[in-house]
């Protein structure tokens, strides 16, 4: 089938770094587009119609034919880093959680991973399962990235049992997100470190 566009009237264009999701269902063609883990765009788009192997993925540029038709006037100018695609309709929570923090390439459901930290040259690497090495056509490299601050480790245990972690990046604000995945029935105390 032939490209369908729709416009969703979100911009992104203020100089701030935003985290930009997109999820699509094929059952039911329902597509959302998140901003900063928040719901700003839901609409029907291509129903039914499943994604072929084999393809091509471009980033950052329209393409007017497979393979070609590629026009200055119509690449992205920003810049694009942490870039991940998945097997899976990710949920609110799942974005949100996941949106600020680096991911380490094997998390369930992941296809790939561009964290664009290779900073020379024109092949971006994927340390997801896929392998699928991006080919760069005039990359500019930059030190900025979306994490503006150092990593941390949040550590918890639930009723003094064993102590878990997860990794946690800085976002623009200095916040730290991340999620923790423990039922909780009432009463548990719950004991948390940072290092």
């Amino acid at each position: 089938r032939g490209a369908v566009y729709t416009n969703t009237r979100v911009s992104a264009a203020d100089g701030d770094w935003h985290h930009i999701a997109v999820t699509w269902r094929s059952s039911d063609g329902r597509a959302r587009l998140y901003k900063d883990g928040v719901l700003v765009f839901e609409s029907p788009l291509q129903a039914g119609v499943p994604i072929r192997r084999n393809g091509m993925l471009v980033l950052g540029q329209d393409q007017d034919s497979y393979g070609g038709g590629f026009s200055g006037d119509d690449a992205f100018q920003g810049l694009l880093d942490e870039v991940r695609i998945w097997s899976v309709e990710r949920s609110p929570d799942d974005i949100i959680g996941a949106m600020s923090n680096r991911l380490t390439g094997t998390e369930p459901g992941l296809v790939s991973y561009w964290s664009m930290e290779t900073g020379a040259g024109t092949t971006a690497q994927d340390t997801g399962p896929a392998a699928n090495h991006l080919t760069l056509v005039g990359p500019v490299w930059t030190n900025a990235n979306a994490f503006h601050a150092d990593d941390v480790r949040l550590f918890w245990r639930r009723n003094s049992n064993e102590w878990q972690s997860i990794s946690m990046s800085g976002a623009g604000s200095e916040t730290y997100r991340g999620q923790i995945h423990s039922s909780v029935r009432h009463g548990d105390r719950f004991e948390y470190r940072i290092e």
